[in-house]
């Protein structure tokens, strides 16, 4: 036989964002998202720039690669070769 619960479980729905939180903290979570999105903009300039696809077909490849952590190894596998062979990475 189950004891009665002793607490209850908590029930979670949705917040009043503007009730919840300051305005200085709601600035800073909107300046974080702005920084963000433009480190993602810039990853996007890079990756294009140094995969050399054409822009028909890299919205395409850019939006199959899983996060930053892929772009952003994408970006240092294409450096490094850039480096070792001399040549720019291309061959």
């Amino acid at each position: 036989m189950k004891r009665p619960a002793t607490t209850k479980a908590p029930t979670y729905g949705a917040r009043a964002i503007k009730q919840d939180f300051s305005k200085d903290q709601l600035a800073a979570v909107g300046a974080v998202t702005l920084a963000f999105n433009e480190l993602q903009s810039c990853l996007e300039l890079m990756l294009r720039a140094s995969t050399n696809i054409g822009d028909w077909l890299f919205v395409e490849v850019s939006s199959r690669i899983n996060g930053l952590d892929g772009k952003t190894a994408i970006i240092k596998y294409v450096i490094d070769h850039a480096v070792t062979d001399g040549n720019g990475g291309r061959a």
